[in-house]
């Protein structure tokens, strides 16, 4: 089997992820993984697929690109590197979440990147937002093993405070816990 990755990018309109999915489909494609939103008036997507192998790159740009009208959506393909040959992943103390919040100013999520990068810490994901002068940003970071967490956090929350912002990094677990909706189960304790 072949995968690949792609990216999508057009103006938004309802039916693309359908169109795009339904073409996959139609050439062999399973998709493995997606990440797709909307930004402004922008439509972006990133997935990844496994086709058989006589699927080749063209064959998979050409699908996607023909899922939309002539010309509308931007298609990137790459052939996704195969797993013996992938380089080693940094062990890991687990996934992070760290959240910035504060008045909009220009560098802020390069501040916090660069600070990430010379720790060697990788950002799974982020989302970040400027709007009516609040800033808002929440990164999804996995740390390598022998980092000192409460150090960071400390110097995060320090990295925060000099630029104005509330910076807090937390572990996945606790982010979930403390940001779920539901209400808190609690086991009955036997009198």
């Amino acid at each position: 089997m072949a995968e690949f990755v792609l990216t999508v990018m057009s103006k938004d309109r309802p039916g693309i992820i359908a169109g795009l999915t339904e073409a996959l489909f139609q050439i062999g494609g399973n998709v493995d993984e997606l990440s797709q939103t909307v930004m402004g008036e922008y439509f972006t997507v990133i997935l990844s697929a496994t086709f058989p192998d006589a699927v080749d790159a063209d064959a998979v740009r050409s699908a996607a690109a023909e899922s939309g009208a002539p010309g509308e959506l931007d298609v990137a393909v790459s052939r996704k590197t195969p797993a013996a040959q992938a380089k080693p992943g940094v062990a890991s103390q687990g996934t992070f979440i760290l959240t910035v919040m504060g008045k909009d100013q220009p560098g802020t999520i390069y501040q916090f990147s660069s600070y990430l990068a010379k720790k060697n810490i990788n950002i799974i994901d982020c989302y970040a937002m400027a709007k009516e002068g609040r800033f808002n940003m929440i990164l999804e970071v996995q740390i390598p093993r022998g980092v000192d967490i409460p150090e960071m956090q400390s110097e995060i929350n320090w990295l925060g405070v000099e630029m104005g912002f509330a910076a807090h990094l937390q572990h996945e677990n606790i982010f979930i816990a403390t940001n779920d909706p539901r209400p808190v189960r609690i086991a009955p304790v036997a009198l």
